[in-house]
């Protein structure tokens, strides 16, 4: 039996270290990539608490990493009756996950980058030796095009 639960704990050590590592490559904080992969592989939700000690990080590490998490969607909170302390609980589905961090991340930065892109090119000054400025902001255009034809397939094919 103990064999068994060693095990566990070796697989679920190994999980969270896929995830750190996954994370490491995304840009995201190692401890916050760490929270989601312990809440990822864990059969019952966990209390702030419990990941703290399990991962044995911070307070503050584990409040902001949950913040972080909450926000993009990839954590959900639950609440129970009669319980003073919050559960968190990861979410498993890639497409919900996906589609999460194009509404509340991407769609909207996108939406604001053409105002931007359009700004920014009243801004170069005539003349042929701002050419190469004008070349870089039609370049930038043409990637927001890109981006704002390919996110609406992304959302179709995710739903």
């Amino acid at each position: 039996m103990i064999v068994s639960a060693d095990r566990l704990v070796e697989w679920e050590n190994a999980m969270i270290e896929t995830f750190a590592s996954g994370g490491d490559a995304l840009g995201f904080q190692r401890s916050v990539s760490m929270i989601y992969g312990l809440l990822y592989c864990s059969k019952d939700p966990l209390s702030m608490e419990d990941i703290m000690l399990r991962l044995s990080i911070s307070k503050g590490s584990a409040s902001q990493g949950l913040k972080q998490l909450t926000a993009l969607g990839a954590v959900n909170k639950q609440l129970q009756i009669g319980e003073r302390k919050t559960l968190y609980i990861a979410e498993r589905s890639l497409r919900r996950l996906v589609q999460r961090l194009l509404d509340a991340q991407i769609n909207p930065r996108l939406e604001s980058g053409a105002e931007r892109v359009r700004a920014m090119s009243a801004m170069i000054p005539e003349g042929a030796e701002y050419d190469y400025a004008r070349s870089c902001n039609g370049s930038l255009e043409a990637w927001h095009t890109k981006a704002s034809k390919l996110l609406p397939m992304i959302n179709m094919i995710l739903k």
